[in-house]
């Protein structure tokens, strides 16, 4: 059994450029029984050291088996595994996947071991998905050797059938400012949870001030929902022309993902306002004009009424 290490994770910008490793595929969906295998390339190095682990949902990352001049297999995984490395490429076959096996695969490359073993870490499933630049250091170890990561695969062994999402826009809550409105799309009755949420405005991907939830919410019936809100000011929001939608990335299949939307357009109330308030401008200016004549009118009969009594 490879020691166990306390490692320390550490985001590095420096190193990034040097090493990028690739993974393949980026989303899995298969039967419990089945057998996959997951790709890992190292685009332009040739470290000699591999390794591949296994986060679960938020657990730490387990790691699996590691190869220098021969592969090396954790005690949980030797009946399930077989990894096959070349010079700049590996390849891990897993058997027999079952329900407990859903997660996420990290593939891993080193110039040295430095007795790198099982990691305990704080990785979350924002940072994973763009971990090229991730490595792992020994704590209290100036002499340790970077560990750099690939993207990641998520494996989803099913349990049920597959669902596509329903996708709606639910109508935009004002913020108390009054100055901004916030649209809100919920995707909801899917299986499983490979799902990526985005927005466009007039058919234009935007980002600015768009969030999704951290993961999706898992239903009783084993189905998921999950939303995501885009912000906007009211100016934008009120302009009739502008259309919204909410695109829902959703892979049925292996590597294999459908698109599914939802839009709405905006409202035009600034410019209803605005005509209602010139309406209502006008109106007001009429009533004053009117009461303008029978004051008028009143002065008059009351002089008129004093000359024939004098």
């Amino acid at each position: 059994m490879i020691a166990i290490c306390w490692l320390t994770l550490v985001i590095c910008f420096y190193y990034c450029a040097a090493v990028l490793i690739t993974q393949w595929p980026k989303h899995v969906l298969v039967k419990p029984g089945a057998t996959q295998e997951f790709g890992c390339y190292q685009n332009e190095t040739d470290y000699d050291y591999w390794y591949w682990y296994r986060q679960r949902q938020e657990n730490e990352l387990e790691l699996m088996v590691y190869h220098y001049a021969e592969a090396k297999y954790e005690k949980d995984f030797k009946d399930k595994l077989f990894l096959r490395k070349e010079t700049k490429k590996s390849t891990l076959e897993f058997k027999n996947l079952d329900t407990s096996d859903s997660g996420i695969y990290f593939c891993a490359a080193s110039l040295h071991s430095n007795h790198i073993a099982v990691v305990f870490s704080t990785l979350k499933p924002d940072c994973r998905w763009n971990t090229n630049s991730v490595f792992l250091q020994l704590q209290n170890d100036v002499n340790a050797q970077p560990a750099y990561f690939g993207d990641g695969t998520k494996l989803t062994v099913l349990e049920r059938s597959i669902a596509e999402p329903h996708v709606k826009i639910l109508e935009p809550v004002p913020y108390k400012s009054n100055e901004f409105v916030t649209l809100v799309c919920l995707a909801s009755d899917f299986y499983p949870d490979h799902i990526e949420l985005t927005w466009e405005i007039n058919k234009k991907k935007t980002t600015d001030n768009a969030k999704s939830d951290y993961k999706a919410v898992q239903s009783k019936d084993q189905t998921y929902r999950i939303s995501s809100r885009l912000r906007v000011s009211k100016k934008v929001w009120c302009n009739a022309d502008n259309v919204f939608t909410c695109v829902a990335k959703f892979y049925n299949e292996t590597d294999n993902a459908i698109y599914i939307t939802d839009h709405v357009s905006g409202k035009g109330q600034l410019n209803k306002n605005l005509k209602s308030t010139k309406f209502a401008y006008i109106l007001l200016l009429c009533k004053s004009c009117f009461y303008a004549l029978i004051i008028l009118f009143l002065i008059w009969k009351l002089k008129h009424s004093s000359r024939k009594q004098s």
